[in-house]
């Protein structure tokens, strides 16, 4: 994991000393805020559903850089975790997330911009349902949505995220639950040039 933050940190500064214009061309920020589970994932599920109820995500890192015009790289590294509540035994489901994708940034006015962003990555998830039944186990995974940005000035600018975000780990013996998750994030970024 230090090798892909040393690596993330060396292409932001290789990114900053390319740039040649005034123009903030991106962002790097984080974010937090309420997740809530949809479709068979959520605590109104059948037996082989996920029974999870809404919980919270926290994007520690999220990146966005132009590259051509409006289009450019997003990437995000971020965890999820929602109670489960089956049959009056309480649990957590819980998922770790590094993904990255294209984006299309769009200049609403001076102060607002809008992203659109489509992301693929590695999920690690990891289910405790009371103290004996645990499970573990990796996947792909993928989100799209969109992200509303606040130009606070030059350097700063408030974060507004909503994404749908899925994966089905195989981390049962029968048939896996598949995670489906309305995000909505609030948070803070550092405008990169």
């Amino acid at each position: 994991m230090k090798k892909v933050i040393c690596f993330l940190f060396a292409a932001l500064m290789a990114i900053q000393v390319m740039s040649q214009d005034n123009e903030r061309k991106g962002y790097l920020g984080t974010m937090l805020g309420p997740s809530f589970p949809y479709d068979g994932y959520s605590s109104s599920g059948n037996f082989y559903d996920g029974y999870a109820q809404t919980g919270i995500n926290i994007n520690l890192l999220t990146f966005g850089y132009k590259i051509w015009h409006n289009i450019g790289i997003t990437a995000s590294w971020s965890g999820i975790a929602n109670p489960i509540d089956h049959s009056g035994s309480d649990g957590t489901s819980a998922v770790g997330n590094l993904m990255v994708g294209p984006m299309y940034a769009f200049q609403l006015s001076e102060k607002f911009e809008l992203d659109l962003r489509a992301m693929v990555g590695y999920t690690y998830m990891r289910r405790k349902l009371n103290s004996y039944d645990k499970g573990s186990a990796s996947d792909l995974s993928w989100a799209v949505g969109a992200m509303l940005h606040y130009n606070l000035g030059k350097k700063w600018q408030l974060l507004l995220n909503l994404e749908n975000y899925q994966t089905q780990p195989d981390i049962q013996f029968d048939k896996d639950p598949r995670v489906r998750l309305i995000n909505l994030s609030f948070g803070v970024a550092y405008r990169l040039k």
